[in-house]
């Protein structure tokens, strides 16, 4: 009877646990971004690189106007960034700095679609996630529910071939109507390539959410990822915030 007693909350837990991801997937997939949004990209990145030399690269921020819509997705840059970048591109010493340059091209136009609607891609890394702890707690002061995941990224069959060890977890803030606040992941992976070359990388990423109409909204992200192997390490991090335009509301049209 005590064995029984045992199983029936271990099920009931699980069963508590399977709701909660199944509450929250049902949310996500309304959240499907099609309202018109705009915002303030800002978006810094830095890079560094350990051999038998040195190279830390100082942060390089850069800051576009970025929007979406039904049509697509807009990004515009200012022309003295574009120019700064255009002159670092231009320039013929292969040890020179390009800082600005190098943080546009980190800038990628689907990135920038998952921020400002970021319920399809939480969705789909849902999908692969087990619930390992449900729990109360808070987000900057204000009640939240936490829950702590183990993720099961998919990895293709090349892949498989070098990575020996996959760690992913993750966590997500969810407020008291069941909308996310913020998530964390970690990625830890390790294996050998070539027979003899070892290598570690590491990823480490936090989100900030907000709700926009029908739209989640990433307003901040930061991702540090760091690698080794061969004799070489090397690390790259990224902050990205974004100050969405306030919502404008049409006046009334006068029918008399």
């Amino acid at each position: 009877m005590r064995t029984l007693f045992l199983l029936f909350l271990l099920l009931g837990g699980s069963l508590a646990h399977a709701d909660t991801l199944a509450e929250l997937r049902r949310l996500l997939a309304t959240l499907d971004g099609v309202d018109p949004i705009s915002a303030k990209l800002g978006f810094t990145h830095s890079q560094s690189r350990k051999d038998d030399t040195t190279d830390d690269r100082k942060p390089a921020t850069v800051g576009a106007d970025v929007g979406a819509d039904a049509q697509g997705v807009r990004m515009s840059f200012a022309r003295r960034t574009l120019d700064t970048a255009i002159a670092e591109a231009r320039q013929t010493d292969p040890e020179a700095r390009r800082p600005v340059s190098g943080a546009l091209a980190e800038v990628r136009v689907t990135d920038v679609d998952e921020y400002l609607s970021a319920a399809p891609k939480l969705l789909a890394t849902l999908e692969r996630a087990r619930v390992l702890e449900d729990k109360a707690g808070t987000w900057h002061g204000q009640p939240a529910r936490v829950l702590r995941l183990k993720l099961d990224p998919p990895l293709s069959k090349r892949d498989r071939k070098y990575v020996k060890k996959l760690d992913a977890s993750a966590r997500i803030w969810l407020a008291a109507n069941g909308v996310p606040l913020a998530a964390e992941q970690d990625f830890v992976l390790s294996g050998r390539a070539l027979l003899v070359v070892n290598f570690e990388s590491s990823t480490k990423e936090s989100f900030e959410f907000q709700r926009r109409g029908d739209r989640l909204v990433v307003v901040r992200h930061r991702r540090a990822d760091t690698s080794s192997g061969g004799g070489e390490s090397g690390t790259r991090r990224i902050d990205v915030r974004l100050t969405l335009a306030p919502q404008t509301s049409q006046a009334p049209v006068d029918s008399r």
